[in-house]
């Protein structure tokens, strides 16, 4: 559930971006209402969603996927130059953010014990 929350803020996350860009500036009402609107719904998404997962991993996915849509939805749209550089760019970044997670399940495997306090009497 988390992650669909994830997902959605990401959503409002990029429609917001591109009716703020529309707005020219906060001059059209309608696109700005949307703007303000979409990023009140991507706090409040990011939010709950934090609420289940961690911080981390959370706000590098929110950075990096809304980042990678906003540049994958310009070059579908035609208003962004596709190159070579900047698809296998978009490739890491994705990449990245789907290994971040493994990274972390990994550390709580191999993390050592915590250190025990002098003088603690061991109960178990």
């Amino acid at each position: 559930m988390s992650w669909m929350l994830l997902v959605a803020a990401i959503a409002c996350d990029v429609a917001a971006t591109y009716a703020l860009a529309a707005s020219h500036g906060f001059r059209n009402p309608i696109p700005s209402v949307l703007a303000v609107l979409g990023f009140l719904l991507t706090t409040y998404f990011f939010g709950v969603a934090l609420t289940g997962l961690g911080p981390s991993v959370s706000y590098a996915a929110f950075g990096a996927l809304g980042t990678a849509a906003v540049a994958v939805i310009g070059i579908a749209l035609g208003t962004e130059h596709a190159s070579w550089i900047k698809t296998g760019s978009l490739v890491l970044i994705i990449l990245g953010v789907a290994l971040l997670p493994l990274a972390n399940h990994r550390e709580k495997d191999t993390s050592p014990a915590p250190a025990r306090v002098s003088g603690q009497i061991d109960r178990g």
